[in-house]
């Protein structure tokens, strides 16, 4: 996809300006700045940034902080694209990031993206409208997303996709890691007592089961007085009675329930002779005075059975309220000759401390058994990270292969990025670029992949500006599917003007054997050759200055 002109609309859909690109090599929009240093009268207040955040628009970008400003508000766009082999028309209001227009027709940027196939996250390596803090992002930590365009520009093959997994994996293997930890602290225990605590719990389980069955089993054999046997026999026998009673009483209110449902569903869905005929009129339907009659007549036999049925069931209503009331007294007194045997039977020496023997074990059987559960989470979370580091090791071996597969290719970006940064510094400074699999030893510390531009003056803004900027035309050389590059003049910001005359020519000779197109904003005060001023001037799409900003006025 190119774009070959953009137009710009004010709310009153009047042209403002209009650019046309260059279908190949580099589009230079110039800031002619004659007082870079008066205040609003920098490079920013041109317009530049604005014309190319425009570009990044029709390329599926959804808006930024230039295309949101209020004095734009009601503005337009129009663009010339070629894409699929043939020309298109680019339509955008600003201010509607989600709506755009193609050919006439509307639609909204995830399907106008699908449709010319943009992907953003490979588009964004090759956009950029400021600088930025990493040669590898936009972000000052690269994340596997930015590794993964990266190499999927670079052609490397499955790479990108097992990074990504790598990553994923590794996010897990932490998260898992970190699980274990905390329930290994929540346990008490340590990774290297595990074993032993575990162990020794299991054992305690089994002691404490053996010590309640015996207990158990005693308690029932108790030899007991005579009055204490009578009183025992009496308290389990008034036991099962309360549980009759309680489960009679259950069973009544449920029924109770029942009963008053219906009552209530009864008096809410009866329906009357004139609710009946307002429906019909809704219908533009008119009763007959006969049918009438006879609705009448069937409601009030309905009224009447209805109403027999709702006095009968009102009564049993009553009867069960009444069989309620009886057995909870009957359930009170149960339960206060419960309570006199209780203390009968509390009196008993043996017995007593049977119960606290079983009271206390069944506490510490209940602990022991929550630990072991403990125990059993963490053995299955040491599993599932065990799986985890099993495959990232895997994956780590077939990343390594991989990137074998393709080291002449990534030779040949070395020897690229080598000569590129010889030729912007005369041979004063040399580099290379560097792509690296970690090791299996590392997995729990380092990212699976890092890549470096080393530089032997690899120290100040001006080389690392520079960086960026050389990174990214070997994306741009690299590339056999995305045919555009946008540098904006605050990505050349630092650099030694000398650099610059260089870095700005070879983006255009780039582009033009390539037959891509490069976007490129630079100011006067940032080139140092009067040669080279002079050519870009006389070559840009765009001249601007303090006296012809983009919108012929300040926004």
């Amino acid at each position: 996809m190119k774009i070959l002109s953009l137009t710009i609309k004010d709310d009153l859909r009047r042209e403002v300006r209009s650019v046309a690109f260059k279908p190949s090599g580099a589009s230079f929009v110039f800031g002619d700045v004659q007082d870079p240093a008066a205040s609003r009268k920098t490079s920013n207040s041109l317009g530049k940034t604005l014309l190319f955040s425009l570009v990044d628009s029709v390329y599926g970008a959804k808006g930024n902080r230039e295309t949101s400003k209020k004095a734009l508000a009601g503005f337009s766009i129009s663009s010339v694209i070629e894409a699929k082999g043939a020309k298109h028309t680019v339509e955008k209001t600003l201010g509607t990031p989600s709506k755009i227009s193609l050919d006439g027709r509307a639609m909204n940027l995830e399907s106008y993206k699908e449709y010319l196939g943009i992907d953003r996250g490979i588009s964004s390596k090759f956009i950029h409208l400021s600088n930025r803090p990493s040669v590898w992002s936009d972000r000052s930590t690269p994340s596997w997303s930015d590794y993964a365009a990266i190499l999927r520009i670079l052609g490397l093959g499955r790479m990108p996709d097992l990074v990504k997994t790598i990553y994923l994996e590794q996010d897990k293997l932490k998260l898992s890691s970190s699980q274990c930890r905390q329930a290994m602290e929540d346990a008490e225990s340590t990774p290297n007592k595990f074993e032993e605590d575990r162990f020794l719990n299991d054992k305690a389980i089994e002691s404490l089961e053996k010590e309640i069955s015996k207990t158990t089993a005693d308690a029932k054999n108790l030899k007991i007085s005579k009055e204490s046997a009578d009183v025992q026999a009496e308290f389990e026998s008034l036991n099962e009675k309360l549980r009759e009673k309680q489960g009679e009483i259950s069973r009544l209110a449920q029924q109770k329930a029942k009963l008053s449902s219906y009552v209530e569903g009864v008096a809410s869905s009866k329906m009357t002779p004139a609710d009946i005929e307002r429906i019909y009129k809704e219908a533009n339907i008119e009763l007959p005075g006969l049918v009438k009659k006879r609705i009448e007549d069937v409601d009030a036999f309905f009224a009447s059975v209805v109403a027999d049925r709702r006095w009968s069931i009102e009564k049993r209503i009553e009867e069960i309220d009444a069989d309620t009331l009886r057995l909870s007294g009957e359930a009170k007194a149960i339960g206060a000759k419960l309570d006199s045997c209780g203390k009968v039977l509390s009196t008993n020496e043996a017995y007593q401390t049977a119960m606290e023997i079983l009271g206390k074990a069944s506490a510490e059987l209940q602990d022991a058994k929550f630990k072991k559960g403990q125990f059993q989470s963490i053995v299955s979370l040491q599993s599932k990270a065990e799986t985890l580091e099993r495959s990232v090791k895997a994956n780590l071996a077939a990343l390594s292969e991989e990137k074998g597969r393709y080291e002449g290719k990534i030779d040949e970006y070395r020897n690229w990025v080598f000569e590129k940064i010889s030729k912007v510094y005369e041979n004063k400074v040399r580099g290379t670029f560097v792509i690296q699999i970690a090791g299996e030893r590392a997995i729990k510390r380092s990212r699976p992949i890092s890549m470096d531009m080393t530089m032997t003056r690899d120290a100040g803004e001006g080389i690392s500006a520079a960086k960026r900027l050389i990174f990214d035309y070997l994306l741009f050389h690299a590339s056999s599917d995305f045919e555009m590059c946008v540098e904006d003049s605050s990505c050349f910001n630092g650099i030694d003007p000398r650099q610059v005359d260089s870095l700005a020519l070879m983006a255009d000779e780039i582009a033009s054997s390539e037959g891509k197109q490069a976007f490129i904003g630079l100011n006067k005060y940032q080139l140092l050759s009067g040669e080279t001023i002079a050519k870009i001037k006389g070559e840009s799409v765009l001249v601007l200055s303090e006296d012809d900003l983009l919108l012929r006025r300040e926004f």
